[in-house]
């Protein structure tokens, strides 16, 4: 999983803040224009995309 890839994106800040959210809601199924769907565990996967993000920063 990755984010959007910058050059193409019209509004980075915009694509971080909304995966940020994706974290704090619940599901099980996630399916994106950029990557394969993810369909066990999909907040669990995307939680951890994003713990790795602010590890980073």
């Amino acid at each position: 999983m990755t984010y959007s890839f910058a050059p193409l994106c019209t509004n980075t800040r915009l694509s971080k803040d909304t995966a940020d959210r994706l974290g704090e809601v619940d599901y099980e199924i996630a399916a994106f224009t950029h990557g394969p769907e993810i369909r066990d565990g999909a907040r669990d996967v995307v939680r951890a995309f994003l713990l790795g993000r602010q590890r980073t920063r």
